[in-house]
C-alpha cells in the first residue's frame, strides 16, 4: 500500500473490506452482492485456513449481507468436502459461496472438459450460500457442465424425478455418471436439430440442406469407397459418451479414455517380447477404439447443429490425429505397417509440424509437460512435433525448423522420420 492508505488502513484486508462495505451500502444494501478475496481457496491462505489474519479480517469486518467466494482447497478442486466448507464458514462468519473451476479452461486454451459434476457430496448444498460454475471458454460444450450441475442441486431435493441416482458408490443422492448420461442424451437433441435451442440457425438450402434427411426416407448408407465423412449418418449417444471420456475432468480421463491408455502401455510394454496370440488380439481391440473415435469424428462433423460442432471442432479435430498416430505405432510394433518416413525439404507442407514457436522447444524440455490427461493438452509427446530431429554425441534431443541444414560431418545425425511415439500424451 502507498503512504496514504498505510495511514487510513491496518492492512490489505481492512482496505479491501471498508471499500467493499461501502459500496454495498451506497448500492442501498443488494439482496446479492458478492465479494471475491484476495485469498480465494485454501492453497492461497497463510499458513492455513483457520489462521490466516486476511480471512480473519474479511470475517470478522465484512458486512453479513455480503456474501463470499470460495473455489475450494485449490485453484481448480479436484474434490471438495464438507469439513473443509465447515473451516471456511467458521473463519468467515458465513457459508461461502462456491465458484466452482472443475470445469474451467481457460488456464489451457488446447483443453476441453465434458466430464459430470462430481466429487462434491450434496451434504454441501444446504451449508453453502450457493454455487457457481465457471465452465469452459466455449459456449456451447457448457451444456453438460450446466446440466450436471443442475441435476447434482435438484438431488438435495429428494433426487431428480426423470433419473434414478445414487448407484455410483459417490453419494447416496446423487450419481455423476447417471447425471452425465442424462445430460448427454439432452445434448444429443440440441446437436441433432439445426433450429434447437443452442443452435438457432438459419438453413441455407444451397449449404446445408444436403445433411438433412426427410422424415420419409430411409437413411443414406454409403457404399463401400465411399468416403464416411462425407455421409448422414447420425450420430448417437455412444458417441457423446466417447467424445465425454476423451475429454473428461482436470484430474481423471473417462473409463474409454483410460482403457485406451491402459491397452497402449500394455502392447508397447509387451512388444519387444515374442508376440503372442493375446498380444495380437488386443492390438485389434485397440484398432476397433481408435476407429471408433475416428467414427465419432465423422459423425460429430456431420451434426446439423453447426454452433456447437465450431465450439468443438478444432478439440475432436486434435484428438483424432493423435489417436490415429498411436494405432499406427502399433500397427508398427505388430509388423504390419511401417511409419511413414516424412521427407523435408525446403518448402514443407505446414500440416507436418505445429504449435507456432512451441516446435523449436527441445524435447527434454518438453517432456516435463508430459503428465496430463490424454486430449494433448500443450504436451503432445512428440506426436505432432517437426519432423526432424538432431542427435549429436552427448547432446539432448532437439526439433528443428524446415530447411534446416547440419553442420558440414554431421549428415548422418539427421532423421527424416517422426519422433519415437510417446504413450503420454
Amino acid at each position: 500500500m502507498c503512504a496514504a492508505d498505510k495511514k487510513a488502513f491496518s492492512s490489505f484486508a481492512d482496505a479491501q473490506v471498508s471499500i467493499t462495505n461501502q459500496v454495498y451500502e451506497h448500492l442501498r444494501s443488494p439482496e446479492t452482492f458478492l465479494f471475491c478475496p484476495t485469498d480465494y481457496c485454501a492453497a492461497f491462505c497463510t499458513p492455513t485456513v483457520s489462521q490466516s489474519s486476511y480471512l480473519q479480517t474479511v470475517g470478522e469486518k465484512l458486512l453479513p449481507g455480503i456474501d463470499i467466494l470460495w473455489t475450494g482447497p485449490k485453484v481448480v478442486s479436484h474434490k471438495i468436502s464438507v469439513e473443509s466448507i465447515a473451516e471456511v464458514t467458521s473463519v468467515l462468519k458465513r457459508p461461502p459461496v462456491i465458484w466452482d473451476n472443475i470445469h474451467a479452461n481457460d488456464y489451457d486454451p488446447q483443453r476441453l472438459f465434458l466430464g459430470p459434476y462430481k466429487d462434491r457430496p450434496t451434504e454441501l448444498i444446504s451449508k453453502l450460500r450457493g454455487v457457481l460454475t465457471n465452465p469452459n471458454c466455449e459456449f456451447y460444450p457448457n451444456f453438460v457442465a450446466i446440466h450436471t450441475l443442475a441435476t447434482w442441486c435438484r438431488s438435495a431435493d429428494g433426487g431428480a424425478p426423470d433419473v434414478e441416482m445414487g448407484e455410483d458408490g459417490q453419494d447416496c443422492g446423487y450419481s455423476p455418471t447417471k447425471a452425465l448420461n442424462l445430460a448427454l442424451s439432452d445434448w444429443l437433441l440440441e446437436l441433432m436439430s439445426a433450429d434447437g435451442a443452442a443452435g438457432q440457425l438459419k438453413k441455407d438450402s444451397s449449404k446445408e440442406e444436403w445433411m438433412q434427411t426427410d422424415s420419409g426416407e430411409s437413411p443414406y448408407v454409403p457404399g463401400p469407397e465411399e468416403n464416411p465423412l462425407y455421409t448422414a449418418e447420425p450420430l448417437t449417444l455412444d458417441d457423446l459418451k466417447l467424445l465425454s471420456d476423451l475429454f473428461y475432468l482436470p484430474y481423471e480421463h473417462g473409463p474409454t479414455a483410460r482403457s485406451m491408455l491402459q491397452e497402449l502401455d500394455w502392447l508397447k510394454t509387451h512388444s519387444q517380447t515374442e508376440q503372442t496370440e493375446e498380444w495380437r488380439g488386443r492390438a485389434q481391440h485397440f484398432d476397433q477404439m481408435c476407429k471408433a473415435v475416428v467414427q465419432m469424428f465423422n459423425r460429430l462433423s456431420n451434426a446439423p447443429n453447426r454452433r456447437i460442432l465450431y465450439d468443438l471442432y478444432n478439440y475432436i479435430c486434435d484428438i483424432k490425429s493423435g489417436v490415429g498416430l498411436a494405432c499406427a505405432h502399433v500397427k508398427a510394433l505388430g509388423g504390419q505397417d511401417s511409419p511413414a518416413a516424412q521427407l523435408m525439404t525446403d518448402d514443407p507442407e505446414p500440416w507436418g509440424f505445429r504449435g507456432g514457436a512451441l516446435w523449436g522447444v527441445p524435447e527434454d524440455a518438453a517432456g516435463t509437460r508430459e503428465q496430463g490427461p490424454v486430449q494433448t493438452p500443450p504436451h503432445d509427446g512428440g506426436l505432432h512435433r517437426p519432423a526432424i530431429q538432431r542427435r549429436g554425441p552427448g547432446e539432448d534431443s532437439h526439433c528443428l525448423p524446415p530447411g534446416f541444414r547440419p553442420d558440414p560431418g554431421s549428415h548422418e545425425d539427421v532423421c527424416h522420420s517422426r519422433p519415437p511415439f510417446k504413450g503420454s500424451s
